[in-house]
This record gives structure tokens, C-alpha cells and sequence, in this order.
């Protein structure tokens, strides 16, 4: 499953638009500090967490199966497609090493036996 952010982030902008909200209003509203996760969302650059999505729903009485998704992507193809360039080339890096660790491991165990 993978959460639609897509659809959340029209949604939030939606939402605060017909109800006259600014982003300050509707940060308040969902018990967040400052408006510049409301603007992060509208911009579809961050998810909610688990409690700022939990008051989304209450607030503007959307159920939360509306934005997720079935997908047949492994989660970390689906990630690696999504993140910027250092940052995938970060990532390659540590689960490089973590399969040669894994490779390690199997190897130690297969000659102790």
C-alpha cells in the first residue's frame, strides 16, 4: 500500500480554500506549530504524520482509505524512484553494506559448520 500524496496534498489545499482558511488557520486546526507544514503539504513535498493525519480525517471528515493505494512495487524500488541523486547514491552505499555484511555472516556460517 502507498499513501497518495497526490491526492492528500489537492485535498488539503481544497479544503482550506472552501472553508476561507488561510495556512496558519488550518495549521492550528490540525494542532501543528506554524503553517509551513500546511504549505509543505499543499506543495506535495511531505506527508503527514500518523497524528496530523488522524486529525486531517477528524477535521474535514475525509476517511482515511481514501488515500491509499495497492501497489506491486517493492517499497524500496518505489523509494529509489522518489529520492534525489546524493541521496539514492547515499542509500546504494549503506545497503551495499549491508549485503556484504549479510554475505559475510553466511559465509562465516557455512564454513563453522
Amino acid at each position: 500500500m502507498n499513501f497518495n500524496l497526490q491526492k492528500f496534498s489537492a485535498d488539503v489545499k481544497e479544503f482550506r480554500k472552501v472553508n476561507n482558511l488561510t495556512q496558519s488557520e488550518f495549521a492550528g486546526k490540525l494542532e501543528l506549530d506554524n503553517h509551513t507544514l500546511v504549505s509543505l503539504f499543499e506543495q506535495g513535498k511531505r506527508a503527514p504524520s500518523k497524528e496530523v493525519f488522524a486529525n486531517y480525517c477528524r477535521i474535514t471528515g475525509r476517511r482515511s482509505e481514501e488515500y491509499w493505494e495497492a501497489t506491486n512495487e517493492m517499497p524500496s524500488a518505489y523509494l529509489m524512484g522518489k529520492i534525489q541523486p546524493a541521496d539514492k547514491k547515499a542509500l546504494e552505499s549503506v545497503l551495499e553494506k549491508i549485503g556484504m555484511r549479510e554475505y559475510l555472516f553466511a559465509l562465516y556460517d557455512r564454513v563453522n559448520k
